[in-house]
């Protein structure tokens, strides 16, 4: 589930519309169902039931220095890769291929490169939620997939109240 700072600006899940989608299939108001379900995020990582795996402990004994291994390889690159390109591109001048193949085993390359710098018209073009996920991760960090807090009989009282709250309101009407 998205953090709860995503969560209180926008729609992402049914857990937000409370019992309101039930209401319109029992009333058959099929447009306003069609417009709550395409109000919801496409995502399913977004969703309440999908969080983050648990870390998994470290192994005590560090295997990569017992079998005096090299580097891992990373799967995105960062800024010191751009610099570190320039000087794969200076050691094949000098030494060829040999010299860059020795050079990426000792430390090997990213698998992709990683690229922040996306056009503003794409960024407007995206989903409002689309567009605050991309903001917080390149100004907070990494989204954070917790778990929701409440049990489900707590997700179905509230669901229940909110049901209660809103037919008292109709009724007073």
């Amino acid at each position: 589930m998205l953090t709860q700072e995503i969560r209180s600006k926008y729609l992402v899940d049914e857990l937000q519309l409370g019992d309101t989608l039930n209401e319109a299939v029992h009333n058959g108001f099929k447009a306003q169902f069609d417009l709550l379900v395409s109000m919801l995020s496409s995502d399913v990582q977004d969703h309440a039931w999908v969080v983050d795996p648990a870390a998994k402990e470290q192994q005590k004994e560090d295997l990569r220095k017992k079998f005096e291994l090299g580097n891992p390889v990373r799967l995105q690159s960062d800024e010191q890769d751009l610099e570190r390109a320039n000087e794969l591109g200076e050691q094949f001048r000098e030494g060829g291929l040999t010299a860059v193949h020795l050079l990426q085993c000792l430390n090997p390359e990213p698998l992709t490169l990683k690229h922040n710098d996306i056009p503003k018209e794409i960024i407007e073009s995206l989903s409002p939620l689309k567009q605050e996920k991309y903001r917080y991760e390149n100004e907070v960090g990494r989204i954070a997939r917790v778990s929701y807090k409440l049990s489900p009989k707590e997700v179905l009282d509230n669901v229940v109240d909110a049901r209660d709250l809103r037919q008292g309101f109709s009724a007073a009407a």
